[in-house]
């Protein structure tokens, strides 16, 4: 192994599977930082050996694309309680009930996409303001299910948002007031 590993990107890497992010993270237990975008042979197992192999350590996580990914990954997650930044993108497995679990164990998020995760609604974005209130960038974009609630929320709960990203969201003047 490399324990002294933080930081590493396997973008693209369509024959990584679960069993290999699972002896990474036992062997690189120091990892903060890991890119698995578009490995779409990762699936949860993984990224529960990962969650539990890394729980303070990792900071940062890109699963964007891994469309096999479900809330099971999410549950996992939420022990990782410095994790900061997490792609979703794509994740189309992913609801509602997983973005709760993961928002109520991990409040440090600010960096947050779930564009592309059609199952996500006003619920996850509520939570995700509810306890996140740290959170300066959001991405729900092609999220057909977000509408002003979010956008409400988000206005009375994170003060720190600096950017959001709602590229066909349901949207009107009304959630913008």
């Amino acid at each position: 192994g490399c324990p002294l590993l933080v930081r590493i990107y396997l973008r693209d890497c369509f024959d990584v599977t679960a069993s290999g992010v699972a002896t990474l993270a036992q062997g690189c237990s120091s990892l903060q930082t890991i890119f698995l975008q578009d490995c779409r042979s990762v699936c949860d197992s993984g990224i529960v050996a990962l969650a539990s192999t890394t729980p303070r350590a990792l900071t940062c996580l890109c699963v964007r694309g891994c469309g096999e990914l479900s809330d099971t990954s999410l549950i996992a997650l939420s022990q990782c309680v410095n994790l900061k930044t997490l792609d979703l993108g794509r994740c189309i497995k992913i609801t509602d009930a997983g973005v709760i679990a993961l928002c109520k164990g991990v409040r440090m998020l600010e960096n947050v996409s779930l564009g592309g995760c059609s199952a996500i609604s006003d619920a996850a974005v509520v939570a995700l303001a509810q306890y996140c209130s740290r959170l300066e960038w959001l991405s729900v974009k092609l999220c057909p299910n977000i509408s002003d609630v979010s956008l409400d929320a988000l206005g009375r709960n994170c003060g720190h948002l600096r950017s959001l990203g709602l590229l066909g969201c349901r949207v009107t003047d009304i959630g913008l007031e």
